[in-house]
């Protein structure tokens, strides 16, 4: 990297910031480490000036290579990063002061229908060999609670079995460690715990076993490349394009079903763990496109109509 022999010093001592103050995950801080250094190979991080700094965010803003989002997160790390530098003193001049971040418009999530997970869970039911009843268990927990896939696999045994035997009115309440060690409380169906009941009395004859989550592997826990192809393949079985299933679109299902039942954003916002709520209003947009499909459709003086007539 560009600067002088207090470069390493530096980045890591706002790394150890982002993961000991801020409690950001070891993902997002490699994330943030990645930006920082492709910066510095073009930028000297500790004698920047602004306009300097201006040309630089400038010029991502061309580079083809690198989608809205990703410049803006680019921008993003570096603006913690020199607040960070100033308030420690190892820059004298905040070049970051005056950039703007630039906005990036979220795509619409892809969404199954109701009635294709109902589909997808019906065909999983169906499936009584031990590796099903896994699959299932699987996926009546993330329909039922909306959890990340990380934090369905990291569900240790003991958390698991305590929120099954609670009897009381507690029943099937799980706490999570979410993104950025945040802890909030989801909610297990009856339907999602009954499943995981199903699959614990067959676990033990799994392979893995002995390791302490629920949904064990060799190096851990269930890898997630190979849920995701399990939930490929319950696709194809269900006569759903495998191409639309992954564990984040479950996530986004919950969420959106949620919300066409009628269910407040900030709600949404506390089951999925979201720390600001325009995460969230993503949510809306594919529920308006959703109603203004079913105007288009069913309005009786809509084109789609009037060719019926």
């Amino acid at each position: 990297m560009n600067g002088n022999s207090r470069d390493s010093f530096w980045l890591e001592a706002f790394l150890e910031m982002l993961r000991v103050e801020k409690g950001l995950s070891k993902n997002t801080c490699s994330s943030y480490a990645f930006d920082i250094i492709q910066t510095a190979q073009k930028l000297d991080i500790l004698s920047v000036t602004s306009s300097e700094m201006v040309c630089y965010v400038h010029q991502l803003s061309l580079e083809k290579s690198l989608s809205p989002r990703s410049i803006a997160r680019r921008v993003s790390a570096l603006r913690q990063l020199y607040h960070f530098l100033y308030q420690e003193e190892y820059v004298q001049n905040n070049p970051m002061i005056d950039i703007v971040l630039p906005r990036y418009f979220a795509s619409i999530p892809k969404v199954l229908s109701i009635q294709e997970v109902r589909q997808l869970i019906d065909t999983a039911q169906k499936n009584l060999s031990s590796k099903g009843i896994r699959t299932y268990a699987l996926l009546e927990m993330l329909y039922s609670t909306g959890m990340r896939i990380s934090e369905a696999l990291s569900i240790s045994l003991v958390a698991l079995n305590a929120a099954l035997q609670e009897k009381s009115e507690q029943t099937g309440v799980l706490c999570l460690r979410g993104k950025g060690e945040k802890e909030r409380i989801v909610f297990l169906t009856p339907e999602a715990q009954n499943a995981l009941g199903c699959y614990l009395s067959v676990r033990s004859s799994m392979p893995f076993a002995e390791k302490p989550y629920v949904f064990p592997g060799k190096s851990g826990h269930w890898p997630r490349q190979s849920v995701g192809r399990e939930l490929k393949m319950l696709a194809i079985s269900s006569g759903i394009d495998p191409e639309r299933i992954s564990p984040h679109i479950i996530r986004h299902g919950f969420a959106t079903h949620l919300l066409e039942q009628g269910v407040d954003l900030f709600t949404i916002k506390s089951f999925l763990g979201h720390q600001d709520i325009s995460t969230t209003q993503i949510y809306t947009q594919v529920t308006q496109r959703r109603l203004s499909q079913v105007l288009k459709d069913h309005h009786p003086l809509s084109s789609t109509q009037s060719r019926k007539g």
